[in-house]
């Protein structure tokens, strides 16, 4: 059993369908929705690294403050 039968998503609707009934262009839609927030994760994580960093540094008083601007929701 292939194992993309084992994924739902949520379609447009609000409902949960099965990945392998949903149409080539909606497949489409969705690998590049989770493409677009893997992007956004990755870029979240890197500033959290880059914070965990500063924050490991002692002498960094100055640049932490920058990561207190930074807006995680975007």
């Amino acid at each position: 059993m292939n194992k993309m039968n084992n994924i739902q998503t949520d379609d447009a609707d609000g409902a949960f369908v099965y990945y392998n009934d949903l149409n080539m262009e909606r497949k489409k839609e969705l690998l590049l929705t989770l493409r677009q927030e893997n992007g956004q994760l990755l870029k979240k994580l890197n500033i959290l690294n880059e914070a965990i960093d500063v924050l490991k540094d002692n002498n960094s008083e100055e640049k932490i403050t920058y990561y207190d601007k930074v807006d995680f929701n975007k």
